[in-house]
């Protein structure tokens, strides 16, 4: 195979033009050494590098500031900026972001169109970081998205998300930074850490404050309402819909337990004082879990591994769950399941077809004895 591989076929792999054959057979040699792995790493940044530096050089660097700016006031326009590359997304995004940014305000007066916003994902399974222009550090769970403006100019500074996103926020007196979800719910920041889950497809929108304060604006019976978080607390909204589930750690006997799932109503908000290292363990690619309802075991592994768990029994999900994961594989965690709460569990690999990655599936069962 090895023969086989060089690096016209891998800067056709980098750059999205291989087909679904060869990308399979890049996928099978990346796996056989960190060697080849690294490899591609090395040509993937060199390629990034010299695209932002060819840009750089071909433009009138004050013209195009003075342009940019120009036409940042009179219009809107929203570049997305897509990282598709998943083995390299999480790394790719901390090294390449300021030149690429760079890149597209210099872009403006060649190609005369108005950069203003940035949008990056982070692929499912994946977590990427980066830094925002103004210091912040950003952190990505897998499926989630956040644009923000190329420069945070006015009184605030306001981005959005979707999925779940941990938040190092740098303190700058006079320009709060907000984050928004949706219509009915946002934070303001007042230089903080915090971890905030709002995926478009759950019912649930969480905030865990683990340092600083934060406002939350939230929508209850038709009226915008604000409340003051402190460290160490979460705050769970359920969205406006008919009936939602949820659960939460709360303190008792000065152990964080978690409560089971239970339909609450519709804009209604749960706070629980939590070890804040549950919620946050994934910008770490660590998997922490202590009397964890199944249900919420499985959400969490659905999006750590990109796989979609088939419940075959309900009586699986009377289990709960503790453990600690640091890169490990998923059968290795499925085998720990397996022997701490008795399910039984396949695995369906993840496929190819007609170029696209299919997720894999996870069948789990208990017997009924």
């Amino acid at each position: 195979m090895k023969d086989l591989i060089n690096d016209e076929l891998l800067i056709r792999y980098l750059t999205e033009t291989v087909t679904a054959e060869e990308n399979v057979q890049i996928e099978q040699w990346c796996a056989m050494s960190d060697e080849n792995q690294k490899t591609v790493e090395q040509l993937y940044f060199a390629l990034q590098a010299s695209d932002c530096i060819r840009l750089i050089k071909s433009v009138n660097h004050n013209k195009a500031l003075y342009h940019f700016k120009g036409r940042m006031r009179r219009q809107e326009k929203v570049i997305r900026r897509r990282i598709l590359i998943q083995r390299l997304q999480r790394v790719a995004a901390v090294l390449l972001l300021p030149v690429a940014v760079l890149a597209a305000w210099l872009s403006v007066q060649k190609d005369e169109i108005p950069v203003q916003y940035v949008e990056l994902h982070s692929n499912p399974g994946m977590v990427a970081s980066f830094e925002l222009p103004d210091g912040s550090h950003v952190w990505l769970n897998g499926g989630s998205s956040l644009r923000y403006p190329v420069v945070f100019n006015g009184k605030s500074r306001e981005v959005r998300m979707s999925g779940q996103g941990y938040f190092e926020i740098a303190h700058i007196a006079g320009q709060p930074f907000s984050v928004k979800t949706g219509e009915s719910f946002s934070l303001e920041v007042l230089g903080t850490s915090f971890n905030l889950a709002a995926y478009d497809d759950e019912d649930i929108i969480e905030t865990t404050l683990v340092e600083g304060s934060l406002r939350i604006k939230l929508l209850q019976n038709g009226k915008m309402v604000q409340r003051m978080m402190k460290p160490n607390e979460k705050v769970i909204y359920a969205k406006n819909r008919e009936s939602v589930k949820t659960e939460t750690f709360v303190q008792k006997n000065d152990q964080n337990r978690m409560v089971p799932s239970k339909e609450v109503t519709p804009e209604s908000v749960k706070v629980a004082i939590v070890d804040p290292q549950y919620d946050i363990a994934w910008k770490d690619q660590r998997i922490l879990f202590k009397d964890h309802p199944m249900e919420e075991v499985i959400r969490t592994l659905e999006r750590y591994y990109n796989v979609q768990f088939v419940v075959r029994n309900e009586k699986v999900m009377e289990s709960v769950i503790t453990g600690n994961f640091s890169n490990e594989q998923l059968p290795q965690v499925m085998e720990y399941l397996k022997i701490s709460s008795g399910i039984k569990f396949n695995i369906v690999p993840a496929t190819i077809e007609n170029g696209e990655m299919i997720p894999g599936v996870v069948e789990i069962w208990k017997s009924n004895q």
